[in-house]
């Protein structure tokens, strides 16, 4: 079929198992013109993917199926023809040009005024590799043993240096917290706006779009992006490459969430916990203007498709986080660490969203169970309003008398309240917005007073001020005096 691009080729014998067949192709390039874009062969640039290669087989693009269903094929999220490849490369381009590809760098050499590069993957990786060219400059470093390589466009300098920062941090992280690194290397490729605004990983390799090379991210009060996309492709190497979710709904609470959730703790050690919570809002944004944009059910994050990234990331985020918070973070880690070990991608173990919750729900102890639900299976806000707050000087200090009402509502109950059995976070906060106190409550009814004693003089009070609940409105949730 010339139109759809689908060819049948008979073979003259059957393919036996573990058989190989050797297929030659060609693939030819439609230049760009001014009225229609054909290819990525750039001048300076070009970004290639795997999706310029054949494929063998039929892809029927069915609707992903439950993680609870028996009859799912056992198929990895991200292929529906192989588990993982074994992947080697000899690419060439001008000799004024370098070419990069997956895999680690085994010989470069020049010939009939072309330069050529082999590539080859120390271990099986999967189906997803790119092949760039372009005039770059190359900026080398290295954590312990691991060499670090950033190719980018010789005036776009200004964030390679926090790109870096990022792989390190991330690196450190989770080869502490989880598993050793698995590759030989790891490099950071610019490739051009034109081509995307996004970043991904495939293998060693980090394909980031030039707009990351140009943010400013030193101001205090910005989110330095550099360096949260770099922390955040490497920590797919773990969940995302060495973790392989089943190819049913929920993927990517299993690769997205769980990547957000890690890149989140990496820029709270590098930078403060104050920074990240400035992140953790913008997830909170994220994940609430994202439902309304929504055209169909929202889904509860165990169930979350891929499409759906305002709630694997925003949602997500804020999830993963507020079960750290409670549980502690080694021990969230400690869940995370043998949930890798029990599921690695070279068994061809494909787990799901209800594999990840079934040993969440063992290590988290009755009184917490409720957060699982709230947050992984199920659709539920809080509404926290004060209602009023006064400062009383005594002998020793303050006294701060609080009346405040919280409601819990499902997506579908907006009328009828849950009923209430949960921790809230509120604090207390002087002038610079230091903490003076931060009181965890537990409530059991929706209308509620609580007195603190502080020796110094707060300036506000906040109800949940690290974002552990989601509240649509926190402008009632904080009170200055």
């Amino acid at each position: 079929d010339g139109l759809m691009k689908f060819f049948v080729h008979k073979l003259q014998s059957p393919l036996l198992p573990s058989d190989t067949l050797l297929l030659n192709f060609e693939i030819k390039n439609s230049r760009n013109t001014l009225f229609q874009r054909n290819s990525n062969v750039l001048k300076n640039g070009t970004f290639l993917k795997h999706d310029i290669l054949p494929r063998l087989g039929y892809f029927i693009q069915n609707e992903m199926k439950k993680p609870s269903d028996s009859t799912a094929l056992n198929n990895h999220y991200q292929a529906f023809d192989s588990d993982l490849i074994d992947f080697e490369a000899i690419v060439s381009t001008s000799e004024n040009q370098t070419a990069i590809s997956t895999g680690f760098l085994q010989k470069q050499w020049q010939e009939n005024g072309r330069n050529y590069f082999h590539y080859k993957a120390n271990k099986p990786i999967k189906m997803g590799m790119a092949f760039n060219s372009g005039k770059f400059k190359i900026q080398k470093d290295q954590w312990e043993d691991i060499p670090i390589k950033v190719y980018y466009h010789n005036t776009h300098t200004y964030n390679v240096k926090n790109m870096i920062a990022g792989l390190k941090a991330a690196m450190a992280y989770n080869s502490e917290h989880f598993s050793p690194y698995q590759h030989k290397d790891v490099k950071i490729i610019e490739f051009p706006l034109t081509e995307g605004s996004f970043a991904t990983t495939f293998g060693n390799a980090i394909l980031t779009s030039e707009v990351r090379f140009g943010v400013n991210g030193k101001n205090d009060d910005k989110i330095d992006l550099s360096f949260y996309v770099s922390a955040h492709e490497l920590t797919h190497q773990w969940f995302g490459n060495q973790l392989l979710p089943k190819d049913v709904l929920g993927a990517v609470v299993l690769t997205e969430s769980i990547t957000e959730y890690i890149t989140l703790k990496i820029y709270e050690q590098q930078f403060s916990k104050e920074r990240a919570l400035q992140f953790l809002k913008l997830q909170r944004l994220r994940y609430l203007k994202g439902r309304t944009k929504e055209t169909k059910n929202e889904s509860p994050l165990y169930l979350v498709k891929a499409e759906q990234d305002y709630i694997s990331y925003g949602k997500g985020a804020i999830a993963f986080n507020t079960l750290s918070h409670y549980l502690g973070e080694k021990k969230m880690n400690d869940i995370l660490k043998s949930f890798l070990e029990e599921y690695p991608s070279s068994l061809k173990a494909y787990p799901t969203s209800l594999d990840f919750l079934k040993i969440l729900k063992q290590e988290t102890p009755e009184e917490l169970k409720y957060l699982v639900s709230d947050m992984f299976e199920t659709i539920t806000f809080y509404d926290s309003k004060i209602n009023s707050a006064s400062i009383k000087q005594t002998e020793k200090g303050f006294e701060v008398s609080l009346d405040f009402t919280i409601n819990k509502y499902g997506d579908q109950t907006i009328e009828e309240p849950l009923p209430l059995n949960d921790f809230i976070e509120i604090g207390l906060y002087d002038s610079n917005n230091n903490i003076l106190e931060l009181k965890q409550v537990r409530i059991q009814k929706a209308k509620n007073s609580i007195v603190f004693n502080t020796k110094e003089k707060p300036s506000k009070i906040i109800i949940d001020p690290n974002l552990l609940t989601i509240d649509k409105d926190l402008g009632d949730n904080e009170f200055l005096f």
